[in-house]
Parts: C-alpha cells; sequence; structure tokens
C-alpha cells in the first residue's frame, strides 16, 4: 500500500470518526436540551387542576367553559387572602367594595346595589353553597384547596343571581392517611400579624378530621387626625376565623363531610358608601366654611360636605367643622365608623355513587349578625351638635338565618 493511499484511507478513518463523534455529541447536546426544556416546562405549568365548576370532577382544561382555576400554591404566590387581590389574576374581572360590601363585576356587569339584602350578579358558592350576603363575601380565606371563577351568565347550573358569573371557594378536606400541619405567620406594616394554622388527625381509616384557624389585625390605612393614635384610623382589619371538618368515608361508594366554620370581624371600617365625597355646593357668601346644610350655590370638586357656620347646635362641642382633610389618606372624623359582624356555618356534603350514577347532597344553615354605621358628615363637625349615631341615616345592624336548597344533585348519569 503507497504511503498515499495508506494517508488517505486513515485521513477518512479519522473523519469518519470525528463525525460519529460529533454526532453523539450533537445527540446528547439535544437529549440535554430536551430534558432542559421539559424541567422549564414542568416548572412553568400548574399540573393538572380538577375543578367542579360543571358539578362533574373534571380537568380544567377539559371544562367547555370560560373558567379561571387557581389551586392553593397558585393564591399563595399571587399573595390572594381575601376577595380584594381575586381580580387583579382573573382575566374579566374586578373586585370592589363599599366599606364591607363587596362591588365584584364580571365583564363589565355589576350591580350598586349592596347590603344585607342585596342580590347579586356574581353569585358566591362556599363549598357548594350560595354565600347571601355582600359581607360575608368579603371574609379572609382560610385552607382554601382551590377557586373556580366561572364567567358569563351560569344560570342554568347555579340558578338565581349567577347573571355575569360565578366564584366558586372549595376547602380542604380531612385526609384519611397522614397525621400533620403547619403553622405560618406573617408581619407587615401598621403593625400587621397574620397567624394562620392546620391540623389534620386521621382518626381511623375511614374517618379523619381537620381544624384550621386564622387570626389577622393591623393598624388602619387611612389616618383619622381627630384622635391621636391608631384607634379611629379607618380600614384597620381584626378577623378570627376558626373551622373543624369531619370526614367519614365507610365505603368506596359513600363520602359524607361535615364542616362547621365561626368568624368574627370588628373594625373602623371606612364607611358604607365610602368615606370621600366627589364634591359639593358652597355658599358664595363664605366659601371657606360655609358647607353641607349651609351650601346652596357653586358646586366644588372634592370633598367638602362638613357642617357650617349655621349648623344648628353649633355651640355645642363639634357643631361647626374646623379642618378639611389633608388627602385620601388623612381625613378627620370626630364619629367613628365601625363594621363588625359575627357568623356561624354549617355544611354537609355528601355523595354516594350508585355505580350508574352519582348522587350529591348540599346542604347548609347558616346565622349572620352585623352591624355598620359612620360618621355621616364626614368631617369633624356635627349638623344638629349631637353625635352622628342621631343624626339622620347612619348605618344599620342586621340579623339573618340562611338555609340551603337540600334538593339532591344527579350527575354522571
Amino acid at each position: 500500500m503507497s504511503k498515499r493511499s495508506f494517508f488517505v484511507k486513515n485521513l477518512f478513518s479519522g473523519a469518519a470518526i470525528v463525525a460519529l463523534s460529533a454526532t453523539a455529541m450533537t445527540a446528547a447536546a439535544q437529549d440535554d436540551a430536551d430534558a432542559s426544556a421539559d424541567e422549564a416546562d414542568d416548572r412553568r405549568r400548574m399540573g393538572t387542576i380538577t375543578v367542579t365548576a360543571t358539578k362533574v370532577e373534571e380537568s380544567v382544561q377539559d371544562v367547555s367553559a370560560s373558567i379561571t382555576a387557581l389551586d392553593g400554591e397558585s393564591l399563595d404566590m399571587a399573595g390572594i387572602v381575601d376577595p380584594t387581590r381575586l381580580g387583579l389574576v382573573v382575566p374579566g374581572m374586578t373586585v370592589g367594595y363599599s366599606g364591607g360590601e363587596a362591588r365584584i363585576a364580571m365583564r363589565g356587569a355589576r350591580t350598586n346595589n349592596v347590603g344585607p339584602t342585596a342580590a347579586q350578579v356574581v353569585g358566591i358558592f362556599n363549598d357548594g353553597a350560595y354565600v347571601a350576603t355582600t359581607t360575608q363575601v368579603m371574609a379572609s380565606y382560610l385552607d382554601v384547596d382551590r377557586i373556580e371563577v366561572l364567567r358569563g351568565p351560569q344560570g342554568t347550573l347555579y340558578g338565581r343571581n349567577t347573571f355575569a358569573g360565578t366564584i366558586n371557594l372549595i376547602s380542604n378536606e380531612p385526609d384519611f392517611d397522614e397525621f400533620g400541619g403547619n403553622i405560618q405567620g406573617t408581619l407587615g406594616d401598621y403593625n400587621r400579624t397574620r397567624v394562620q394554622g392546620v391540623l389534620n388527625v386521621p382518626v381511623t381509616d375511614t374517618f379523619a378530621l381537620r381544624f384550621a384557624g386564622l387570626g389577622e389585625q393591623h393598624d388602619g390605612y387611612i389616618i383619622n387626625s381627630y384622635i391621636d393614635g391608631p384607634r379611629d384610623d379607618l380600614r384597620n382589619e381584626d378577623v378570627q376565623i376558626f373551622r373543624a371538618t369531619a370526614r367519614w368515608q365507610p365505603t368506596d361508594n359513600l363520602d359524607a363531610t361535615l364542616r362547621y366554620t365561626t368568624s368574627e370581624r370588628d373594625t373602623n371600617g371606612d364607611a358604607i358608601w365610602g368615606y370621600t365625597q366627589i364634591g359639593c355646593y358652597r355658599n358664595n357668601l363664605d366659601g371657606s366654611t360655609s358647607t353641607g346644610l349651609s351650601a346652596n350655590s357653586t358646586f366644588l370638586s372634592g370633598h367638602c360636605y362638613q357642617p357650617g357656620p349655621d349648623a344648628s347646635g353649633r355651640t355645642s362641642p363639634g357643631g361647626e367643622a374646623t379642618q378639611q382633610d389633608a388627602g385620601p389618606w388623612d381625613v378627620a372624623r370626630n364619629t367613628p365608623s365601625r363594621n363588625a359582624n359575627e357568623t356561624d356555618s354549617w355544611n354537609l356534603q355528601v355523595e354516594y355513587d350508585l355505580g350508574w350514577a352519582t348522587v350529591d347532597f348540599i346542604g347548609s344553615f347558616d346565622t349572620f349578625e352585623g352591624i355598620q354605621y359612620y360618621d355621616v358628615d364626614y368631617s369633624d363637625g356635627n349638623f344638629d351638635g349631637l353625635d352622628d349615631l342621631n343624626n339622620f341615616f347612619a348605618g344599620y345592624d342586621t340579623s339573618q338565618d340562611t338555609q340551603s336548597d337540600l334538593r339532591p344533585d344527579w350527575s354522571r348519569i
């Protein structure tokens, strides 16, 4: 064999080895890239979320409806501990409130009717039971498994008061397999403290208990300069919630869950319809103080609904208003606002699998007591020289019992 032939042969052999090595390295690199992509994709995914929005358990990807489902991890990541932030992560939904009353809008549809007897257009359901008042809607979330938001009319499945959509809150159930729990704490501005704890107790293989509690307090975000210190500042928080849940599954066909929830909330609030005014009519003869009942001439934008120098009883303490608000976060109110309520709720869910169909039974009974009042002249004065609780309309005191419809629901026939 000539030197030339030997050189060419070895050259082709080396080239082949290099090509094979490059191919192997490319394949390995591609495999690593695919694995990294899969891992990144897995990190981006929330995983499969099972929902019951259509009264049947199925993956949220298989539901042919406009729905947003948020599991517990998603709620934690978004910092959602009550309804006020829910609209930030749900498309087409906004959450507002007037004092202690929720004003939820879905796809632009909402109602201005709030209060103990108000009919909603976005129905709220706690563990399958309808929440009757807009005040109860504002309750903090405790030990939530997931939240399902359906957009658009839902009257076929959920009945009245769901013209714009529904919001389903589903609590965690007791676990038969593992004893355990957790406790979480939060510290923040305005002396905020929030503590939440959960304890799961499997009594037997077929019976388990779950206990959850929540306490949260913080000072008001709106400074009331009438009294030094935070005790009369508006929009503070003081809430306690406790829930006990029992689950019994004697057979594979029968599953029953009973929940008892009690909650108390007592805050300064910020007035039933808000704490600032968009404008008023001011008396031209004395533009600096003559407002409220004195005013009859020029419209002035901004907050100025205050007793003027002709307020009756102005010689009594607090007759004429003496100062203007420094801004929307610094006000002067001589009568405290208050938003206090107590709720006790029983909820029973029973599911029985007949093989050819599943029967779901949901029943609930709620008792609600609440009071709201506020400074009706939004100032440090009084129209009649008395406290605002004895002047004009200052709020309401309500007590009501709500019992859900106990008809069974047949599904998967």
